[in-house]
């Protein structure tokens, strides 16, 4: 991996609406959010326990992943967290790995 790159294989990436932010998911069980004009790194999303294998933009500000560890998780860019669960933004009792979003 490079100095800020992830630590496991990648599964998904794509760009914010307003295509100034690329999202990755990971084998290192998380998201990171990158300056699409810089390339930098700016901020690690981490809550997954099993690999992350996709990852999508719901608006500039609020990204959804999926992981292998049965759940999906909707994460808050301006406050860099995940949304509480009573919110209905972690999903739990998937049967089967959740391997995709949209």
């Amino acid at each position: 991996s490079g100095q800020d790159g992830h630590d496991g294989r990648v599964y998904g990436a794509c760009f914010s609406p307003d295509e100034r932010l690329v999202a990755s998911a990971s084998a290192d069980r998380t998201v990171r959010l990158w300056d699409v004009d810089t390339g930098s790194l700016l901020y690690i999303f981490e809550g997954h326990a099993d690999p992350t294998m996709k990852v999508a933009f719901i608006d500039n500000n609020r990204l959804v992943s999926a992981s292998l560890d049965k759940t999906i998780r909707m994460w808050n860019i301006e406050t860099a967290l995940v949304h509480k669960a009573e919110d209905g933004a972690t999903e739990k009792g998937h049967a089967k790995w959740v391997v995709s979003v949209a």
